[in-house]
């Protein structure tokens, strides 16, 4: 989104006449109308969508498991990245740093064990194992693969503030 912002700036720009593309990459950095509030929204739409999702299959199902289990997924996520995106660098605390952490392993937990089932306890021994049945028979489908869509997952959550 910021790149055509970007580019739109710079177009109307310079087919106006009334700056060039260094004052284009200026108006943007220093707009507090982007930064403040079209980011943010940007950011989190997509998030608070999914939430609204997930609340509208409980109600649907009629059933709080797993559906408000999930929805506090996405709840979590936008409220990290709103408030990193709102506050400087600087200005973040040592809470916002945990609730960053916090959320990031709840994800991950949660697509691991619940969304994706790769890992399946065994009620009477307390045991975790992979599971058994296979979304398809492709010999990269052993259990010791199971591993690559967490570890992808994991890199890719931690990314958030790299935004």
């Amino acid at each position: 989104a910021y790149a055509l912002a970007y580019y739109f700036t710079a177009l109307f720009g310079l087919l106006s006449g009334k700056y060039d593309l260094n004052r284009a990459g200026y108006i943007m950095s220093k707009s507090m109308v982007w930064h403040g509030l079209i980011m943010p929204a940007l950011s989190i739409l997509p998030l608070f969508i999914k939430f609204l999702q997930t609340l509208r299959q409980a109600y649907d199902a009629n059933k709080r498991w797993p559906y408000l289990g999930d929805a506090f997924k996405y709840f979590t996520a936008g409220l990290v990245i709103l408030y990193g995106m709102t506050h400087a660098e600087g200005e973040r605390s040592v809470w916002w740093l945990a609730s960053f952490v916090l959320a990031t392993l709840y994800q991950i937990a949660w697509d691991t064990l619940v969304d994706w089932e790769l890992l399946v306890f065994v009620p009477r021994g307390g045991t975790g194992t992979y599971r058994n049945k296979r979304m398809h028979s492709h010999s990269s489908s052993r259990p010791s693969h199971h591993h690559h869509p967490v570890t992808f997952a994991s890199v890719c959550r931690t990314g958030w503030d790299a935004l």
